[in-house]
Order: structure tokens, then sequence, then C-alpha cells
């Protein structure tokens, strides 16, 4: 019997609620306000200024460094290039790595064997 009065209870405060959430949803207005009109203070007005400032500057400064890293890549594949064809008349690789000094020895005394 007390399940019972429990259950009754739940269900009638489930009905109170949904009764009064339907009376008061009419009354809700479901446009917006008019316009707000929020005073600018000036610290806002000066920061977007220095963000302006900022962005301008920094473009340019990107700009001009992407510029100077195209004039390095630039000389760089013209260095490149000359090494090719320097090489290509000699007949040795660019690649070619040197030995170590021990067996430039190495090879001096079997040189001086032979």
């Amino acid at each position: 019997m007390l399940a019972f009065i429990s259950h009754i209870a739940i269900m009638l405060s489930l009905a109170v609620i949904l009764y009064l959430i339907a009376k008061t949803l009419p009354s809700i207005d479901d446009k917006a306000p008019k316009s707000l009109s929020l005073k600018k203070h000036w610290a806002t007005n000066r920061i977007e200024q220095i963000d302006h400032k900022v962005k301008v500057s920094s473009e340019k400064i990107l700009r001009r460094f992407g510029i100077v890293l195209l004039k390095w890549e630039n000389k760089v594949n013209k260095k490149v290039k000359h090494l090719k064809e320097e090489s290509g008349k000699t007949g040795s690789d660019i690649l070619q790595v040197e030995s170590k000094p021990e067996e430039k020895k190495e090879e001096a005394s079997d040189k001086k064997l032979s």
C-alpha cells in the first residue's frame, strides 16, 4: 500500500510540473529583443587598433621573410647546378664521401709497398 501511495504522489507532482510548464509557455515570446546597445569602452577600441596593426605588420614581415627564403633557395639551386656541371667535367660524383685520415695513411703505405 505504501508503494501505491508513493507512486500516486510522484504522478501528481509530475502532473503539477507539466501544468505549470504548459501555463507559462504561451507567455514566453520567441522574438529576440529589438536591440541591445552596449556602450563601447575606450580600451576595447584601442585593443582593436593594436590588433589590426599587429596583423598588418606581421603580414609584411612574413612576406619579406618568404622573399628572402626564395632568394636563398634560388642561390642554392644555382650552386647545385654549378657543382653538377663541374662534376660532369671531372667525372667524379658530388656526393663522394672522403675517406678517413687513417684510411688515407693505409692507402699511402700500400702504394709505397707496391
